[in-house]
Order: structure tokens, then sequence, then C-alpha cells
């Protein structure tokens, strides 16, 4: 076991921090996203993106229609729409089936 003979100062220069987001990815782990990209007539554009682990992320743009139930299913994600507009939406994550 190896001791410390003696304290080294700690010197903290916060104007040199610098903010970073990062998504660490364990072996097998999976990461889904989906971007909203707009609205048209009945219809939603999104994008669903999946990275697996250290692989790429792969991305396909969907088009999914907006029926009268409100409620839409992509790749397992069931989510009501609440509002949705070209710019924006409001939406409520439903548990899975």
């Amino acid at each position: 076991m190896a001791t410390i003979s003696k304290a080294l100062p700690l010197k903290q220069d916060f104007d040199q921090l610098e903010l970073v987001e990062r998504t660490v990815a364990r072996p097998g782990s999976r990461l889904a996203e989906l971007l909203y990209a707009g609205r048209s007539d009945t219809s939603l554009r999104v994008v669903y993106r999946e990275q697996v682990g250290e692989q790429a992320a792969t991305t396909q743009p969907l088009e999914l229609e907006l029926g009268a139930s409100r409620e839409i299913d992509v790749h397992g994600m069931r989510i009501e729409v609440l509002d949705a507009t070209n710019t924006t939406i409001r939406y409520r994550v439903m548990p899975s089936l």
C-alpha cells in the first residue's frame, strides 16, 4: 500500500473549464433517438437514430401518419402527440405494450 508523504496544493482555474457533454456507450448498449423534423397536413416527419455499442449511428428518416388516435409507434416507442406544428411538438411518452 502506498502512503502519501506530503499533500499537494490543489489549484482550480475555473476560467479554463470547458463543459463537454458525451454519451459513453458500454459494449452492447443501445442509444435510440427520435428527432422531430416537422409536420405536413396529416403526417409527422421524424428521424430515427440508433447507435449500438461503439458502432457508427444509423439514421432513418420517417414520415408517420397521424391518425384520429394521435398515437404513433416508432421502433417500439409509443408516443401520444398532444400538439404539433412545423417547428414544435408537444407529446407524451406512453408505456410500451
